[in-house]
């Protein structure tokens, strides 16, 4: 609980003051009106994922459960969990083993695990691990217009040699979701994954899209959570992929997210703006 804890402190503290500054992404925000319970709803987010784990590593069943494995280990990793945590770091583990034996038929499927296990894999750099991500990477064709396809392209790959020709920048995908508008609450697991991305966008624009987008989730998300720890999505729906899109809504305010996305372009590999850090 205390690696938790010191994790959520550092992210509330980036909310607050904007901590770290990437030339690929933008400023990073310094929202107002910050919520004093953000701390409580991860907690109790972090650890409804924790006790919802099915024995075998994965979480939910049937179709569901590649996509909520997947997301709940990048939700873990990146809030600042890693497979050596008191708390989490067995759960992290069963996780992993279960996304490398997994191989799912759906695209969206095999997708969502070549993330999550790239994130593992940029914490823990093991050789089964990025194997495993270039074998499903080399499988996966053009895949047309495709919000897991857009995660995909702007997250940091085990190898980066390996990166489909296909991908957009992270700048094309931030501005292809900056403009959306969120004003209602999210109801479905769709939802909740294109709150996920329209976060990660408006929290890397500037200042007052950041802060408007901060509000929006402190008060139309968050304020939602259920008596267990869960978020609200329609019946027939997963509770799991929908708690971990909130906190990985949240983890772009992480002061080391930076380091799940991929590198800069070699132009800007030395450029001295490239991550200016401010001690406030």
């Amino acid at each position: 609980m205390r690696t938790t804890l010191a994790v959520i402190a550092s992210l509330l503290l980036c909310v607050g003051a904007g901590v770290t500054q990437s030339a690929e992404s933008g400023p990073s925000p310094q929202p107002t009106n910050r919520n004093p319970n953000v701390v409580t709803v991860i907690g109790k987010a972090l650890h409804f994922l924790k006790e919802t784990q099915n024995r075998d590593g994965s979480w939910s069943k049937g179709p569901e459960s590649c996509s909520a494995t997947a997301l709940a280990l990048s939700a873990l990793l990146r809030t600042g969990e890693t497979k050596t945590s008191v708390n989490f770091g067995k759960t992290i583990t069963l996780a992993r083993d279960w996304l490398l034996a997994a191989h799912p038929e759906s695209l969206n499927d095999r997708m969502a695990i070549a993330v999550a296990l790239s994130d593992y894999n940029t914490l823990h750099a093991e050789t089964s691990v990025a194997q495993r991500v270039t074998a499903i990477l080399q499988k996966i064709d053009e895949p047309g217009t495709n919000i897991w396809a857009d995660i995909l392209c702007t997250t940091r790959l085990p190898d980066e040699s390996q990166r489909p020709k296909w991908c957009l920048t992270p700048k094309q995908v931030q501005q292809k979701y900056v403009v959306s508008v969120a004003n209602t609450p999210p109801e479905t697991k769709a939802d909740y994954l294109k709150t996920y991305v329209v976060s990660r966008a408006k929290f890397r624009a500037d200042s007052k899209t950041a802060a408007a987008h901060y509000h929006y989730l402190t008060n139309e998300v968050l304020a939602r959570q259920q008596v267990d720890g869960s978020f609200p999505v329609s019946a027939s729906e997963d509770k799991v992929a929908a708690t971990a899109l909130v906190l990985l809504s949240l983890a772009d305010l992480h002061h080391g997210s930076n380091q799940f996305c991929p590198p800069p372009p070699p132009k800007q590999e030395e450029s001295s703006d490239a991550e200016v850090k401010v001690t406030l």
